[in-house]
């Protein structure tokens, strides 16, 4: 999409896990809709062939991985989304409160995915959250945002203070 304003300059690959099911087909198994998404992402088949079972491990959906995707239930989606995304190797990761849904287990898989992708300097994360405790722990920088207002950036602790304040 193009900025309502301004201009944007990036560098590297950006895999932005917004709404769970964009660009996925419900009638391709998950196994098959991680090469089908890939390729729409502009990778090549080695490269996915590569990390397919990274993706698939790390999703653990089991046997329904080689169901079709119509079938999934939102959490399940959620599994094969963020695994796809986080085994990408992308160099800017944007996750946006998919992490709402899905079981508590694979929530904090994620965020351990996260951290582990921020730390090794290898992948910036812009984590959109109202999960106090999660931006904690994985951000370094945060912007508050009100009614799409950016009210202040800094510090985590002094961020989160304010919000809860607010």
């Amino acid at each position: 999409l193009l900025p309502t304003e301004g201009a944007v300059d990036r560098r590297g690959r950006v895999l932005a896990l917004i709404e769970l099911k964009t660009g996925f087909n419900e009638q391709l198994t998950g196994r098959e809709n991680i090469s089908y998404v890939g390729q729409m992402l502009g990778l090549s088949q080695d490269y996915l062939e590569q990390r397919t079972d990274d993706i698939i491990e790390f999703a653990d959906l089991g046997q329904y991985i080689d169901q079709p995707a119509r079938a999934y239930s939102s959490g399940m989606f959620a599994r094969l989304s963020f695994s796809m995304y986080a085994f990408l190797e992308p160099d800017i990761l944007m996750v946006d409160e998919v992490l709402a849904v899905g079981d508590a287990a694979f929530k904090r898989k994620c965020v351990d995915r996260i951290e582990e992708l921020v730390k090794r300097d290898r992948c910036a994360t812009i984590y959109v959250s109202h999960g106090m405790q999660t931006v904690a722990r994985l951000a370094d920088r945060v912007a508050w945002i009100h009614d799409g207002e950016i009210r202040d950036v800094g510090e985590p602790v002094e961020m989160i203070n304010q919000y809860l304040r607010e």
